[in-house]
């Protein structure tokens, strides 16, 4: 038969054999290195071993049962005094009763929990944006395939009068281009102008339409990549300043793309080169 025990003095919870409790004191072995095994053979208390005051909480006649329930017995057992002749050796049986130590754990593992909440909150948001876009295609929109990316100002004229007459065209622009995704802002709008419009056009705009520039605020697809925006969920709360902000980033940096920066280091170069040899 097997007790699971308290000691008055240290507070500290134990699985010990029947035999080592007697007249309310539990005896303890000296020196023992292998006091599990002492426990689990129910050794019988022989010369040097000590009593201790102890309450017997649990009985078990299987010592993995009384082990099992230790853990158990350690959460819901009332608190004694704490000494420093403790005639047990595992600590980690300790019942803690420090007020300050259990704030600072109950601080940390609710910091922890909370973190864990936004990270699945995150998942779900993500998890019903793909699940709320379809894997569409343009044709499958009926969307003309060769329309988009446009390439010139001709292409971006035609477009524009379409989307003046035929207003289920902008919806169905709308839709495609949300599909490009993105999980904020600035990915959600650079996707969905490099779908929209090629570099080479891109540098001939502007979002103002100043220095001789197409100004894309006065374009019907300005809206287009707005709605396209908000449909992300991700991105559904954007502004039109943040919209239009990034859009006219984007427009500022088509000079850089496709080797444009390059190009231009070069013929800084040569420039430079070229006043040097004069």
């Amino acid at each position: 038969m097997f007790h699971i025990v308290v000691f008055d003095d240290t507070s500290e919870v134990e699985v010990v054999p029947s035999v080592w409790m007697k007249n309310g004191e539990c005896m303890w072995p000296p020196n023992k290195s292998d006091v599990a095994k002492a426990v689990k053979s129910q050794e019988c208390p022989g010369h040097g071993w000590k009593p201790h005051k102890a309450r017997i909480i649990f009985t078990s006649y299987d010592y993995n049962e009384a082990r099992l329930k230790l853990p158990q017995a350690v959460d819901n057992t009332d608190l004694g005094s704490d000494e420093k002749d403790s005639p047990i050796q595992f600590k980690r049986k300790r019942i803690i009763s420090n007020p300050s130590f259990l704030f600072i754990l109950s601080t940390v593992l609710l910091h922890n929990i909370l973190k864990q909440e936004m990270m699945l909150e995150q998942l779900r948001i993500i998890f019903q944006t793909l699940q709320g876009m379809k894997a569409a295609d343009e044709a499958e929109m009926g969307l003309d395939p060769n329309l988009l990316p446009l390439k010139d100002v001709g292409s971006l004229q035609s477009l524009e009068e379409q989307l003046h007459i035929n207003p289920d065209l902008q919806k169905t622009l709308v839709n495609t281009l949300a599909l490009k995704g993105g999980v904020d802002i600035r990915k959600c709008v650079w996707s969905i102008m490099h779908a929209m419009i090629n570099n080479s056009l891109a540098r001939k705009i502007n979002m103002r339409g100043i220095n001789g520039k197409i100004g894309f605020q006065h374009l019907q697809i300005r809206t287009v990549v707005t709605a396209a925006v908000r449909r992300n969920r991700l991105t559904s709360w954007a502004t039109d300043k943040e919209i239009d902000a990034t859009i006219q980033r984007w427009l500022q940096l088509a000079s850089d793309r496709d080797g444009g920066r390059k190009e231009r280091m070069k013929r800084k170069e040569k420039m430079e080169s070229s006043l040097i040899n004069e």
